[in-house]
């Protein structure tokens, strides 16, 4: 029940009805059948949102905590703005985190961000995300990083050498930011 209520919270905060693709969203008695764009696991709780392209306009609501199976969060490229509610960091078997290209802003590396050691593609591109990038935090709260894309933002600092410790970083993108440093070579 906590699941239903948050996707139908989720659905009316970004505009449900305006989405390109919402076909079986608030209908049947399970959010697992029907709800398009809305794949499950086997025990019947939400193990991705694959909402990229889709018109998505306003708020992630805090009721997206009730989604605990959630793996994949894909929402780029739409127009979802203000901050990401800290209660993101209580989804903790999240492993992709996909929310470029929107109009999101504020602190991105809050403390609760850390708590998703599972991440290993992590994309905020094209936002208007400030502040620094707590480095050390990057490297040992996600050891299984292989996209940490941050590029088109509002950040500011250095870039920490602690990045080339990452053993399984395949691509950092961090263009068009204030930071300052190299990125090591390891």
């Amino acid at each position: 029940l906590a699941q239903r209520y948050a996707m139908v919270v989720f659905y009316f905060a970004l505009n449900g009805d305006d989405w390109i693709y919402n076909e079986g969203w608030l209908g049947g008695t399970s959010v697992c059948v029907g709800w398009q764009k809305v794949p499950c696991d086997r025990d019947g709780l939400v193990s991705s949102l694959l909402l990229s392209r889709n018109n998505l306009v306003g708020k992630i609501p805090r009721e997206v905590k009730e989604l605990t199976g959630m793996q994949l969060f894909q929402a780029h490229d739409n127009e979802i703005s203000g901050r990401i509610p800290t209660e993101i960091g209580l989804l903790q078997n999240m492993v992709g985190f996909d929310i470029e290209s929107n109009k999101l802003e504020g602190e991105l590396f809050f403390d609760e961000v850390f708590e998703l050691t599972n991440i290993q593609f992590f994309r905020a591109s094209g936002n208007q995300f400030s502040g620094t990038v707590p480095w050390n935090n990057v490297i040992t709260s996600f050891p299984k990083l292989k996209q940490f894309w941050i590029a088109k933002n509002r950040f500011v600092g250095n870039i920490g050498t602690q990045v080339g410790q990452l053993q399984s970083l395949q691509s950092i993108f961090a263009y068009d930011n204030s930071l300052t440093g190299r990125i090591p070579s390891e």
